[in-house]
């Protein structure tokens, strides 16, 4: 090899071990954003140290207060997972609040303000729980807990009458007695690499009922979903299929008869169990 030739050759390589080098850090630092930053050591720890029945009013107190704090658009969702692991460790330790402990809603309004499906699946004992416990009815387990969840999925309200075995097993609900943390944080993890990547925008559509808007995706993989997209970030993406006849026309996975339909004008039309209604374009 002539002098020329490895000068070149460093030149070219150096390129590409620069561009290596600025590719890992990237990646380094799109993982660390993404992955829990979470102290669970000193989470455990201060549930450990609950030894009095004021001790355990006081967590439960100051979880409520946390939760509470950070609501709508000041939503953290890192604030969100620490309560929820919080809450974790001590249904592990302990059970679900006994009636003489002030948790009033705070145990359940934290797997409700979980923030992705997957999370809520992991940690549904915490709802299971308390239905075992009758702190919590069957009711609120059908009309309040688990109803958004089973509508984004299948667009209908079976939840209020298939037996409640077959629903958790629909919605993929873990029903065990115990929550492993890891499990929590791997699928919070999961969750906001899904929600990181490059989706395409199909388009953007202005909700007329509510105080959301509305988009229509396409990800990495070629797979379509549909994002309400509330200030909060609460909704997750839900998956659509793309017609093979009409191109506009994205059914919903579980309920084909359900659809969004981009018309020519750039509305779109939204047909589900209940209604049919148009969203304008948002430009």
């Amino acid at each position: 090899m002539t002098k020329d030739n490895i000068f070149y050759w460093l030149i070219i390589n150096s390129k590409c071990f620069a561009f290596l080098i600025i590719i890992s850090f990237k990646i380094i630092l799109f993982n660390s954003s993404i992955h829990a930053q979470v102290d669970t050591t000193q989470l455990k720890l201060a549930v450990s140290q609950l030894q009095s029945i004021q001790d355990r009013n006081e967590f439960w107190q100051n979880l409520f207060e946390r939760d509470q704090t950070f609501r709508n658009v000041k939503t953290s969702k890192i604030n969100d997972l620490e309560n929820l692991i919080s809450a974790t460790y001590y249904l592990n330790r302990f059970g679900y609040p006994s009636e003489d402990i002030k948790a009033g809603r705070a145990m359940p309004l934290v797997w409700v303000h979980a923030s992705y499906p997957k999370v809520k699946q992991v940690a549904f004992p915490i709802i299971l729980a308390g239905f075992q416990d009758d702190q919590i009815s069957e009711k609120d387990i059908r009309t309040y807990y688990v109803r958004n969840m089973h509508w984004k999925i299948f667009f209908n309200e079976e939840n209020r009458t298939k037996a409640l075995n077959a629903l958790f097993a629909d919605l993929n609900l873990n029903v065990e007695n115990k929550i492993d943390i890891s499990d929590i944080i791997s699928a919070f993890n999961e969750s906001e690499e899904f929600l990181n990547q490059n989706f395409e925008i199909i388009g953007h559509w202005d909700n007329p009922k509510g105080d959301t808007t509305v988009k229509i995706l396409k990800s990495e993989d070629g797979e379509y979903y549909y994002h309400d997209l509330y200030v909060d970030g609460s909704y997750y993406p839900v998956k659509v299929i793309k017609d093979k006849e009409y191109p506009n026309l994205y059914r919903n996975y579980y309920k084909p008869e359900f659809y969004f339909g981009v018309q020519p004008n750039g509305d779109l039309t939204v047909k589900n169990s209940f209604e049919k209604r148009t969203f304008k374009p948002i430009e």
